[in-house]
């Protein structure tokens, strides 16, 4: 199986097969007797309009396109194409008997415009909940949840991982401490969790796209710590991520100076080091979206 399939391009190739077929048959109806869409245009040309003839061409392309990629289309380029087809089937029905006419391309159409206002209302909330989370920046000292909230952003992409390392070394810690004590249920236990890290990774290594050395670590128990570790590295944005932990630490050091020193001006810096760090990086986040 292709790794690269995704739901998304599954669902919009089975609409384009769809409404193609339809179109397809309509131009069956009207005599076509060539195969394919490009053939069977040809054929009715005589009858249809220039820019019919232009959109069947388009429909053709798009069809035969997605029928041998697993590229998606993004959400406009489908609302074109069920568009296009709905011109066409107007017009192939309007050379169709009257009792013939039929059009069943709209609930297909209903299909991709409520699927385009549900995902137009998800990138609008979720706008909505980053630009709220950038004006906790502006606030001294709750500007910290600002930078904590970065640190998490930064893991999103790696969290997977990061939960196996430690589960891969909460199952050596029980190993050990089984072993040292003497204690069967906890090395018995940490077998169990190290087993299930290591056959979870492998699952997660036949799933990866690329093809590179490193997964081949993953076959010795072990050994997959280094394709993991390797996982963190490639999927963390690392610069973003150690700059939240150097304005972290300054805040953490600032208000431990100022709390030992009853104020102090090397304290103050450091916390305003911290929370001006935390208003560039809300401004530099304002920019990127």
């Amino acid at each position: 199986m292709n790794e690269n399939i995704n739901p998304e391009s599954i669902q919009q190739t089975g609409i384009i097969i769809s409404l193609s077929r339809e179109i397809e048959t309509l131009m069956t109806r009207l005599g076509a007797t060539a195969a394919g869409l490009h053939d069977k245009t040809d054929f009715l040309a005589p009858k249809l309009t220039p820019e019919c003839i232009k959109l069947l061409h388009y429909i053709a392309a798009v069809r035969n396109r997605n029928a041998h990629e697993t590229t998606s289309m993004t959400q406009d380029e489908m609302e074109l194409f069920v568009q296009s087809c709905e011109s066409i089937v107007k017009e192939l029905e309007s050379l169709l008997p009257h009792e013939e006419q039929k059009n069943v391309l709209f609930p297909v159409k209903d299909e991709v415009l409520q699927k385009s206002e549900s995902e137009s209302f998800d990138r609008d909330f979720i706008r909505q909940l980053n630009q709220v989370w950038r004006v906790l920046a502006w606030i001294p000292f709750v500007h910290i949840l600002y930078l904590a909230g970065g640190v998490l952003k930064t893991l999103k992409n790696s969290a997977i991982f990061i939960l196996l390392t430690l589960f891969y070394f909460a199952g050596i810690i029980l190993i050990g401490t089984g072993l040292k004590d003497g204690n069967n249920f906890f090395w018995i236990s940490g077998v169990l969790i190290f087993a299930m890290v290591w056959i979870y990774t492998l699952v997660m290594r036949m799933q990866e796209k690329e093809n590179k050395l490193h997964r081949n670590f993953c076959i010795i128990p072990g050994l997959n710590l280094v394709y993991l570790c390797y996982m963190i590295r490639q999927k963390t944005v690392l610069l973003h991520f150690f700059i939240y932990l150097l304005l972290i630490g300054f805040y953490t050091a600032g208000l431990i100076f100022l709390y030992k020193s009853n104020g102090g001006t090397f304290a103050l810096v450091l916390l305003g080091i911290s929370y001006i760090g935390g208003m560039i990086d809300s401004v530099f986040a304002g920019w990127k979206k």
